[in-house]
């Protein structure tokens, strides 16, 4: 397939816009997430953003609580994460929402390979 320049210019510049969004999301809690969580939850999604991923271990020794306990704030922190998200979809049919996941799990996928020049498959 051969996409036309514009079509090209168009999914780098909203590609850039997604990226450019995420990374300050996750570069920092947001603080209408803040509100949505205990300050437990918060504490440890702050730990999250600033160390990145780690074990659930490493997570309780970090807090000083028991891996239930982790495991029950991160559930939390999912939650808000999943509501956020509705929030951001609230306008989508169910159908495009399914349509957008399956697409971004092909493009995810072909993203995963190795390119050409990296010896992938032509």
């Amino acid at each position: 397939m051969t996409l036309d320049e514009g079509t090209i210019a168009d999914l780098e510049r909203e590609f850039a816009v997604f990226v450019r969004q995420d990374r300050a999301a996750s570069g920092r809690p947001r603080r209408d997430v803040r509100r949505e969580l205990t300050d437990a939850a918060y504490r440890l999604l702050a730990h999250l953003a600033e160390q990145g991923p780690c074990r659930v271990t490493a997570l309780a020794c970090h807090a000083g609580v028991t891996l239930p306990t982790v495991s029950r704030q991160l559930h939390e922190v999912r939650a808000a994460r999943t509501g956020r998200l509705a929030e951001l979809l609230a306008s989508w049919t169910a159908s495009d929402v399914r349509t957008f996941a399956t697409l971004l799990a092909r493009f995810n996928d072909g993203a995963t390979r190795p390119s050409r020049r990296c010896g992938g498959p032509e």
